[in-house]
């Protein structure tokens, strides 16, 4: 679980570092073009829902993140469960 949370964590950080690299990218194609590189305007550019940003959401890391977190929902939901039933006895009387 702990090697789940530390995945997760070190994926989102590596995301954050390529999208910052990204831009960096960006603002020296607008200085080669215009002379001038706006910080707003590379900001929209690579906001949330803009599809200059597709190919850093959508590769491999992502993918592996996506596993990581379902895995871990997976396992925090079952550990939730069964501390729910952690003193239940079945209909024998034995516990479950």
């Amino acid at each position: 679980m702990i090697i789940l949370i530390l995945h997760f964590i070190l994926g989102f950080l590596y995301q954050r570092k390529e999208l910052n690299e990204y831009r960096e990218v960006i603002k020296g194609v607008l200085i080669e073009r215009d002379g001038i590189a706006d910080f707003h305007y590379v900001e929209s550019m690579t906001g949330f829902l803009s599809y200059h940003v597709n190919n850093q959401y959508f590769n491999v890391n992502t993918f592996f993140m996506f596993l990581a977190f379902a895995l871990l929902s997976a396992i925090i939901y079952h550990f939730w469960d069964n501390w729910d039933k952690k003193g239940e006895m079945n209909e024998k009387g034995q516990p479950q």
